[in-house]
């Protein structure tokens, strides 16, 4: 296999593995109320917490996050502590543009 399809599919492995705390974080911008979040201010620990997950799968799931272009952290996750408070903001014109709506509860149909 060569070494660019090996690195693809290892992406895509990543991707998926951290895909259901990614779900998380976005259900905690409230995306289905009529007023939602556009901006989170936490610590890698208060949102582990608050996701019942561990430190690093958050940690991950939030770089994995930061890669899209709808959200944006204010620092590089891998770079900070657990006790580092940054912002998760949300653009929710891109999130509308860059996602397929069907007007499910994402609590129940999380949306990739």
């Amino acid at each position: 296999m060569p070494a660019g399809v090996a690195h693809e599919e290892d992406a895509v492995r990543w991707r998926l593995l951290y895909e259901p705390v990614v779900q998380d974080i976005i259900r905690l911008f409230k995306p289905n109320d009529p007023h939602p979040v556009d901006m989170l201010r936490t610590s890698l620990q208060r949102l582990a917490r608050d996701l019942g997950a561990d430190v690093d799968t958050t940690r991950a799931a939030l770089t994995a996050l930061a890669q899209r272009e709808d959200f944006t952290v204010s620092a590089d996750p891998d770079q900070f502590t657990e006790y580092h408070v940054f912002e998760i903001r949300v653009d929710w014109d891109v999130f509308a543009r860059s996602r397929i709506s069907v007007g499910l509860d994402l609590q129940e149909h999380p949306v990739p």
